[in-house]
């Protein structure tokens, strides 16, 4: 799990700072507290696996700027290869449903086109997946 770095827009200042954070929406929970309602407008996230200290005045001891990115996959922070293929299958359900995919495979024949278009979504996106974990996480036999 990723740690999320909460600034306020145009800055490099940490505001908040959540430990092994999990994001909703705009809400952020993390092992050392919560944050709600973050308004994109003012506030960016950003993910990292770093820990930055904070001093008794509240002043935390690296900048957002110095922090290093958490591992993103099609916009969402992945700590493994499953979490590849979670967000592959996201990326394929948004389009497909299960229905749809089961339709598509019973009437290949009747419906070429539209086999090959779902198809070809499939593989693009089973493609980018294989090669992203081949490459931060090794090749895949």
């Amino acid at each position: 799990m990723a740690n999320c770095v909460i600034y306020k827009k145009g800055t490099d200042k940490i505001i908040y700072f959540l430990r092994d954070c999990i994001q909703e929406d705009r809400h952020f929970r993390g092992s050392n507290g919560n944050i709600s309602g973050v308004k994109t407008k003012h506030f960016s996230e950003f993910w990292t696996e770093d820990i930055p200290n904070q001093d008794e005045s509240g002043n935390w001891d690296k900048k957002v700027s110095e922090l290093i990115p958490s591992l993103t996959f099609k916009g969402q922070v992945i700590s493994n290869k499953e979490d590849v293929n979670t967000i592959t299958k996201q990326e394929i359900r948004r389009r497909y449903s299960l229905e749809d995919e089961l339709k598509l495979q019973r009437q290949r024949e009747i419906l070429p086109s539209e086999f090959k278009t779902y198809y070809d979504f499939v593989e693009n996106l089973r493609t980018e997946g294989r090669a992203f974990k081949n490459k931060y996480f090794g090749e895949e036999k």
